[in-house]
């Protein structure tokens, strides 16, 4: 009875609290790749307006830094891929 009451109580703000509880989860989820980040002493990512995106010294998050160097890459907006067995120009320089 007691927490069929307080129930009721709640009524006039269950939307109040479901917007909050969806703010505190995206916050959760923020918070928590942050601290994935530091965990692996990750980097910002820099965005740029050229289209191109530039991986310094990248690595991935689960490979073991003792056993996997890391590495450099540059993807281009204009790169394309095709299916062909032939890689083109723009494919080789990635090979």
């Amino acid at each position: 009875m007691v927490l069929a009451a307080l129930s009721m109580e709640l009524v006039p703000y269950v939307e109040t609290i479901l917007i909050n509880l969806k703010l505190l989860t995206k916050l959760d989820f923020i918070f928590a790749r942050a601290a994935l980040a530091r965990h692996y002493n990750c980097s910002m990512p820099k965005f740029n307006k050229n289209g191109y995106i530039h991986i310094k010294d990248g690595r991935h998050p689960l490979l073991d830094p003792k056993k996997w160097s890391p590495s450099t890459c540059i993807w281009e907006r204009t790169l394309t891929f095709s299916s062909s067995p032939v890689p083109t120009q723009a494919e080789k320089r990635f090979l």
